[in-house]
C-alpha cells in the first residue's frame, strides 16, 4: 500500500488499492492494465502529472518552489526538487517565467 498525495495537494491520497477497488480488479492486474494502456505505472503517471502541473505553476512566475512543491502534493521540498530534476533535467529554481 503506497499512498500518493492527490494532484491538487488537498490532502486526499490516491492508493493503488483504492484505484484497483474502483475497477474491481486486484492491484497487480490494475497496475498491469494501467501500464499497458498508458505506458506508465500508476505511480509514474501520478508523478508525471505532478511534474507537468509544477512546470505550469513555476512558469507563471508567481509561485515559490516551496509553494509549488506543496501545491502538487509534496511535503518535502527536497524530494520535490529531486523528482523535478529527474523528470525535467533542471532544477525548478532555474526556470524563467
Amino acid at each position: 500500500r503506497s499512498p500518493w498525495p492527490g494532484p491538487d495537494g488537498d490532502g486526499d491520497v490516491i492508493t493503488l488499492e483504492a484505484l484497483a477497488g474502483v475497477t474491481g480488479t486486484s492491484q497487480f492486474h490494475f497496475a498491469k492494465r494501467f501500464k499497458s494502456a498508458t505506458g506508465n505505472s500508476p505511480y509514474g503517471y501520478v508523478v508525471g502529472q505532478r511534474m507537468i502541473r509544477a512546470m505550469q505553476l513555476l512558469r507563471t512566475g508567481r509561485w515559490t518552489v516551496a509553494g509549488v512543491a506543496t501545491a502538487v502534493g509534496y511535503r518535502d521540498t527536497r524530494q520535490f526538487r529531486r523528482q523535478f530534476v529527474a523528470h525535467w533535467g533542471q532544477t525548478p529554481g532555474r526556470l524563467d517565467p
